[in-house]
């Protein structure tokens, strides 16, 4: 699971007040983890993009919008290349595209942006949705499928809080899935059957198999009926 997001950094020289700031580039990985948490890795690129004080990201738009549409072909080209892969790839490839001047800086009039490939910070949904650079974000049409399976429904809430910029909600509720995944094993139990009984079960399958307090709390409060 990926961010990207952008930064301007300005100038903190109090010789040269108005010296432009600058642009990075952050692309983050988040992996949720069993225990509810969420690991994160980061790292940062400096796209060479000089930016007067007071700039916002609205003000140079047609600019920056090339640098995290590249981001984002460089994580969907690992991803179709079915070999693993880190976030310290992505950014290598980033920095190279950019040093040898081999962006792709015409966004696709057809590109649609896949919550699956990576996701962006909130502050930036608006930003790709600029219709003047022919690009939009769209949220995956599987999100509007209706869920049968309490696991498929928080799934697809995942996909939607990511679609959103809500990354921690997002990897609240996939950590849940995966719990009740692996509580489930090959059972699919329809969500008509959700009951007090089956919060029960499920509550006693975590504290067997050695799920801290603090953490059956957590998934108890996501998976409960409302």
């Amino acid at each position: 699971m990926y961010l990207i997001t952008l930064k301007i950094q300005e100038a903190r020289s109090k010789l040269h007040p108005d010296k432009p700031g600058k642009v990075y580039l952050s692309i983050v990985e988040r992996e949720p983890m069993d225990d509810g948490t969420v690991r994160s890795q980061h790292r940062s690129v400096n796209i060479g993009v000089s930016v007067p004080k007071g700039a916002h990201f609205r003000d140079l738009r047609e600019e920056l919008l090339p640098y995290v549409y590249n981001a984002y072909l460089i994580i969907d080209k690992l991803r179709n290349n079915g070999s693993p892969f880190s976030v310290d790839d992505v950014s290598e490839r980033l920095k190279s595209a950019i040093a040898n001047d081999r962006l792709d800086t015409r966004i696709a009039e057809d590109f649609i942006w896949d919550t699956d490939v990576a996701t962006l910070k909130k502050d930036l949904i608006p930003f790709f949705k600029y219709k003047k650079v022919g690009s939009k974000y769209a949220v995956s049409e599987e999100t509007d499928m209706k869920p049968e399976s309490l696991p498929e429904l928080f799934s697809l809430l995942s996909r939607k809080m990511l679609s959103e910029g809500r990354e921690s909600t997002s990897d609240s509720y996939k950590s849940t899935a995966n719990s009740l995944k692996r509580f489930l094993g090959d059972e699919d139990v329809p969500l008509t059957d959700i009951n007090h009984n089956f919060i029960e079960d499920y509550a006693g399958w975590l504290k067997d198999n050695g799920v801290a307090d603090s953490t059956q709390s957590f998934y108890l409060r996501h998976s409960a009926p409302g």
